[in-house]
Parts: structure tokens; sequence; C-alpha cells
């Protein structure tokens, strides 16, 4: 019954430079609807 959420538009891990002009990122974004939680 767990759930795991994080934030990737905030995380890029990686040992080298990321190379934005070389390689594309791809992200989707996944949001919730309903009453804020208590």
């Amino acid at each position: 019954g767990d759930l795991l959420v994080w934030d990737n538009s905030c995380l890029l891990h990686r040992a080298a430079a990321f190379d934005g002009d070389r390689y594309r990122r791809l992200m989707h974004r996944t949001v919730t609807q309903g009453p804020v939680p208590i």
C-alpha cells in the first residue's frame, strides 16, 4: 500500500554532463485531482 512520488523536473543524475543539444529529454507530468489531504 505504499506510494512513492518524486519531482523529476528537478532531478538529473549522471556521471557526466548532460548534452542537451545531442539528446532529447522527455518528461511526462501527472497531477492528482480531489480534496486536499488532512
